[in-house]
């Protein structure tokens, strides 16, 4: 199984992959590079959360190291579970 993909279509494209089993094991992230949006479905906790969920405590700060690096600045997260936010510079 491929763990990264990019999607063209028209003016848009976006890339697909998974990181690690963390919180589920199907867990994606996508990333619109151009757009700096990222959804991270049930990775990505918001602040207000209380605790990690069933998320794998010893591969989540690795985890969303990578995916730092896969997801540099963004300007948007969308997560589950949640209301995403803007994160103004």
């Amino acid at each position: 199984m491929a763990n990264y993909t990019v999607f063209n279509i028209a003016e848009y494209s976006f890339e697909v992959f998974y990181q690690s089993v963390v919180h589920i094991t199907d867990n994606i992230i996508v990333w619109f590079n151009k757009e700096k949006i990222s959804y991270a479905e049930c990775l990505i906790k918001d602040a207000d959360a209380k605790n990690l969920g069933f998320a794998n405590i010893k591969e989540y700060e690795t985890t969303l190291k990578k995916v730092q690096v896969k997801c540099p600045n963004p300007k948007y997260i969308i997560i589950t579970h949640s209301y995403w936010k803007a994160f103004v510079r």
